[in-house]
């Protein structure tokens, strides 16, 4: 037995899917995945063992609680946050299993460097400059780890309503702008606790397929 990475359209929603199935081959892959209501467009082995992968999984991807995370970036002047967002972008590239190149570190590390820059040199003109800068390399590392999250759903097949990508960003945008003031900080803090229980629903989901 072998397992198999299938993609394909779900038939009653059309939606696209990529499944994995385990099987004594690619045709049977297939036939599985034809039984479960998709249209097969693609079927392509994994390379991998069920278990391993598996216990990769739970492993990496660990629900958190969201007001400690909160509280501990507060004491932290965010940086415990930022860790958890870093370790966590990198703990879903990590788990799956069509691997696909990322530069989520490397917008990661432009949006920290770039915000600390922008910080320490307000007084001067190019302070503004680095913080505009950063805020769009946050917003493509926030987007980079939503579309990596959005994979490891597909791939697992899982139904669950998470908040959208867009809204996510939203949020996040306009926070960064509206930082210097209270309501910034508080639409920041609400994008990401709802991005934390976006993540955690995901953690427990996956725990209790492995059960």
């Amino acid at each position: 037995m072998a397992l198999y990475i299938v993609r394909g359209i779900r038939k009653i929603d059309r939606a696209d899917v990529c499944q994995i199935y385990e099987a004594a081959s690619e045709g049977n892959a297939k036939i599985k995945a034809e039984l479960d209501g998709i249209v097969v467009a693609d079927v392509e082995e994994a390379n991998k063992s069920k278990s391993s992968v598996a216990s990769k999984v739970t492993e990496q991807l660990t629900p958190c609680n969201p007001t400690n995370v909160i509280l501990l970036s507060i004491i932290t002047l965010s940086i415990y946050g930022v860790i958890w967002f870093y370790q966590t972008g990198n703990s879903y590239a990590s788990a799956l299993i069509v691997k696909k190149p990322t530069n989520f570190s490397a917008l990661f590390w432009w949006w920290f460097g770039l915000g600390v820059l922008g910080g320490l040199t307000l007084e001067i003109g190019i302070g503004i400059a680095l913080c505009i800068a950063s805020i769009v390399f946050g917003a493509l590392a926030l987007g980079e780890f939503l579309r990596l999250r959005d994979q490891w759903v597909a791939e697992n097949n899982f139904s669950i309503p998470l908040t959208s990508s867009a809204t996510h960003k939203s949020l996040w945008i306009i926070g960064e702008i509206l930082s210097f003031i209270i309501i910034g900080i508080i639409i920041l803090i609400i994008q990401a606790i709802m991005l934390m229980n976006d993540h955690n629903q995901l953690a427990v989901a996956r725990r209790t397929q492995n059960a």
